[in-house]
């Protein structure tokens, strides 16, 4: 027998008329780093910084990216 909780949303946090789904967050910890990789990759101003950064690195140019931002800043020589 599968053992069950009431939960109640703040209804300002959860729209009623969108479907949504509860799983455990052990399996959410599995599948947000894909979720994340594959939105990015679907980016086109995350894909263009990539290419940049990129020939910037071949060109000696170094950056340092900025978690909280995820954008790329220039290191000054």
């Amino acid at each position: 027998m599968v053992k069950t909780k009431e939960i109640i949303f703040k209804s300002n946090r959860i729209q009623k008329e969108e479907p949504f789904v509860i799983i455990p967050l052990k399996e959410w910890l599995k599948i947000e780093p894909l979720l994340e990789d594959y939105l990015m990759s679907k980016s086109k101003e995350y894909l263009q910084s990539i290419k940049q950064a990129r020939e910037d690195i071949k060109k000696k140019k170094l950056y340092t990216f900025n978690i909280k931002t995820s954008k790329l800043t220039k290191i000054k020589n």
